[in-house]
């Protein structure tokens, strides 16, 4: 049990290298033909938790079906409990076309947010990535982390198939390509990308912001 344990870290350790090394690659890139990648500035229609009068503006382009996103998601709650009241956090968005449920998911988490339970169900779809990403049908998934956040199941239903979240979710998606997103996770800190493995690396990133 020991070493299947160990495999599954390495495996999952590996996998964040992966995706912090592609992202470097295209960061590099860019860089060196003179286009810093950049985001889109945040929007009244970009999901928000934080202080809303803050300096500091951290953006993540995100796919509930990635699994490196999952493994970033318990440092990014960390992180948002912990600068919840010096940085304004941003969600979108990019579920990646390789990921047959991610479209699906996205909209399950605006289909909570209607009722205020965005952050909730994003929340859910990660911790529950296995059960769901590798399954024919996610709905009945999707549909049961529903129920346990006490929504109203005709009301999500009827979203989970609205064209506005539909566009909503396409927007998002769209956005990404047009800022040339190399891949999921990608984070920007006041619009300019940065990469951190590790809650002392964003500390160490976002308190030179803030100390400007």
């Amino acid at each position: 049990m020991k070493s299947l344990l160990r495999f599954v870290g390495i495996v999952f350790a590996a996998l964040v290298l992966l995706g912090g090394v592609f992202t470097l690659m295209w960061f590099v890139f860019w860089q060196g033909n003179g286009a810093a990648l950049r985001a889109t500035p945040v929007r009244d229609t970009d999901w928000k938790s934080g202080n809303p009068d803050a300096g500091v503006v951290l953006l993540e382009y995100s796919d509930f079906e990635c699994p490196a996103c999952k493994l970033y998601e318990p440092m990014m709650e960390q992180i948002r409990r912990d600068y919840a009241t010096s940085v304004l956090f941003a969600y979108r968005h990019f579920p990646l076309p390789q990921h047959r449920h991610s479209s699906d998911a996205a909209k399950a988490a605006e289909a909570a947010g209607a009722q205020g339970k965005f952050w909730d169900m994003a929340r859910l779809l990660f911790a529950g990535q296995d059960a769901w990403a590798g399954r024919a049908d996610a709905a009945p998934v999707f549909e049961s982390y529903a129920r346990q956040l006490g929504l109203d199941m005709g009301r999500f239903r009827s979203d989970m198939k609205s064209l506005l979240v539909a566009q909503k979710v396409a927007r998002d998606y769209e956005t990404a390509v047009a800022d040339k997103i190399p891949g999921t996770p990608t984070f920007f800190l006041n619009g300019v990308l940065v990469q951190f493995r590790s809650y002392e690396e964003f500390q160490h990133i976002v308190d030179r912001v803030l100390a400007g």
